[in-house]
């Protein structure tokens, strides 16, 4: 497809083979395919906003609607899987997964936490800045995620609403996301896009000093207006606190060492922000004060809250029983899941101790929840009720059997899983050396990645079922998708088109119009359809715009990059938004409220830094 004198040309399908239907509809259509193009783009824009489907289905759908339309050939459209952007962003969201799995975050948590009971003002300062930083780094999507019930946490300890930090933490990690090219994926796929359309790639480090200057615009416009109008609301749930279900469990010390010779309070591996001690047994005697001046020995049994992987990372530890202390010692292979206690069964009013399931099924109890109540003195005395959750460990065979007496229900694999903190430096230096080895053209940013991730898998720093659970497929199908459909944007001509009719509009305007314009329209688009859809629609516009006006389209590019990704006023324009919207207690205003100014002040700033740092003479 090309344009000649304002008159779109039909160059992209073969006249030949076709019957007497198909070349009737190529004479209806002909110099029609850009306009028609547009049309289903139209419609693909209006799905997203009626969000009568998820992202990704009508996603799949308009690719499917360019594809039997003949906009997009089949070979171009399986060339579409050979781009490096989509593999980089699985290959980030796996190294994301290995700093969870590691306990790497969770110990940045856990300072800052602590930092906040001393120094209230500092912690928070802190917390903004570790997840700018994280954000640079990883997918700011699971980095929120991670940071959700600890800025919970923080606030409680703050004594302020949870709604007051929430929000600032999704503003936070988005802005963090602008300052590198790996810092969210909507940067690696707009960057996957403009060399697909012949630019040179750009390097980790290229949008930094951008980024930086939006950051110091979001900032300033948080603290100057976030006090005056963030809500003051209480959180919603009860597990708000915990991304994962907390358990009454026994850990009890089975010899004497490394647990035996110090105060509990002094024990690393007690003090936990998962983890809370809540009495220590001793032969018959349980002592439920002073619990941290208490030195253990052998046989004592702590009781405690906790969540599931710090459980289960006690469970691992040489010298600890987490659980009943009596029970069958694993003799194969085991797994941990977690069953609900069935309504009407045998089970339903018997003492855990009494169920006699390692001796009927080789399978222990670990741990017992019940709906915001601790369920019992200790784990033995546990009396269970309809809709208690267990925490079991055993052989596959086991649950077979236990299975088919019906006494528990929806038998699952566990919301956590033990923390590897040995394996920690291994993870924290595969995510440095993709950073610092791409910063230094060593290699691309998606080689570098992927044997990063062929790294923390082989030294176990995150197993394979749970590396690839840690993808986020909706995303990448998302992508694929949007890439058909700029591809048939592209070959219909509707690319060509549009930048043909907004070049003499633009081209009388000063540079710094232009750049503003193309950064708003990102970011208005951004707000109301997924900033990955955008950013794959609107690159290729604005390099064939930025061809038209004779100017470098690197700055246009860099705008849609920021236009896409600062995208602050409504719940729906940014995964992380949506997150926080859904931990709060918010309304759909209260981000209108806060991110409007958000968007006008780090929009101009970023597109300013951008006239500075990328000129377009």
């Amino acid at each position: 497809m090309s344009v000649e004198s304002g008159k779109v040309v039909q160059t992209c399908r073969p006249a030949g083979g076709k019957g007497d239907a198909d070349r009737f509809m190529d004479a209806f259509l002909s110099g029609y395919e850009a306009y028609l193009a547009l049309a289903l783009l139209a419609l693909l824009f209006t799905a997203f906003v009626l969000e009568l489907y998820p992202p990704e289905v009508t996603a799949v759908g308009g690719a499917a609607a360019f594809i039997l339309a003949g906009f997009v050939p089949a070979d171009r459209a399986l060339a579409v899987f050979a781009n490096p952007a989509p593999i980089t962003i699985a290959a980030m969201f796996i190294l994301s997964g290995a700093l969870v799995r590691t306990g790497v975050l969770e110990a940045v948590s856990e300072a800052i936490v602590g930092r906040a009971q001393q120094s209230p003002a500092s912690s928070t300062i802190v917390f903004i800045a570790v997840t700018i930083l994280a954000s640079a780094f990883m997918n700011n999507t699971p980095v929120v995620l991670i940071l959700i019930p600890i800025v919970i946490r923080l606030a409680a300890a703050l004594e302020v609403a949870p709604t007051r930090l929430l929000i600032p933490l999704s503003y936070a990690s988005i802005l963090g996301g602008t300052c590198t090219l790996i810092g969210t994926s909507t940067n690696l796929l707009v960057d996957g896009v403009a060399r697909g359309n012949g630019l040179e790639p750009f390097s980790i480090f290229e949008i930094t000093p951008v980024g930086v200057v939006a950051i110091l615009a979001g900032v300033a416009t948080m603290l100057l207006i976030g006090r005056f109008i963030l809500p003051d609301r209480g959180a919603s749930g009860d597990d708000a606190t915990s991304g994962e279900t907390e358990f009454f469990s026994e850990v009890t010390v089975r010899a004497e060492g490394r647990y035996t010779d110090r105060p509990v309070g002094e024990i690393a591996a007690f003090q936990r922000p998962g983890l809370r001690i809540i009495g220590l047994r001793r032969g018959t005697e349980v002592i439920r004060s002073d619990l941290k001046a208490q030195h253990l020995r052998k046989g004592d049994a702590l009781v405690v809250m906790a969540t599931t992987s710090e459980l289960l990372t006690l469970n691992e530890r040489e010298g600890l029983r987490v659980g009943l202390r009596r029970g069958s010692e694993p003799r194969t292979e085991t797994t941990v899941v977690e069953a609900v206690v069935a309504p009407h069964r045998a089970s339903a009013g018997s003492r855990i101790a009494d169920l006699t399931l390692g001796r009927r099924f080789g399978v222990r109890v670990l741990g017992a929840h019940r709906h915001r109540h601790i369920p019992g003195p200790d784990l033995d005395n546990v009396r269970l009720r309809p809709a208690d959750k267990l925490l079991l460990e055993g052989p596959a065979t086991g649950f077979d059997a236990l299975a088919e007496e019906a006494d528990l229900v929806s038998v699952s694999r566990p919301s956590g899983r033990a923390f590897r903190r040995r394996k920690a430096p291994i993870a924290v230096l595969a995510l440095a050396g993709v950073v610092l080895l791409a910063a230094y053209g060593v290699a691309g940013i998606g080689i570098l990645a992927m044997l990063a991730v062929a790294a923390i898998l082989l030294l176990r720093c995150i197993d394979a079922d749970e590396a690839w659970d840690s993808i986020e497929a909706s995303i990448l199908i998302l992508i694929f998708a949007m890439l058909i459909v700029g591809e048939g944007l592209q070959q219909a001509g509707s690319v060509e088109l549009i930048a043909g009719a907004a070049a003499p509009v633009l081209a009388g305007m000063p540079p710094f119009v232009t750049l503003l314009a193309i950064y708003l329209l990102t970011s208005v688009l951004t707000e109301l359809v997924t900033n990955n859809a955008v950013a794959v629609l609107l690159t290729p516009i604005v390099i064939g715009l930025a061809t038209q006006m004779g100017v470098d389209p690197r700055p246009f590019v860099v705008a849609v990059m920021f236009g896409a990704s600062a995208s602050f006023a409504t719940p729906i324009g940014y995964q992380t938004n949506t997150l926080v919207y859904g931990a709060g207690d918010y309304r759909f205003s209260d981000f209108l409220k806060v991110g409007v100014p958000m968007n006008l002040t780090v929009g101009m700033a970023s597109v300013l830094a951008i006239r500075y740092f990328f000129p377009m003479e």
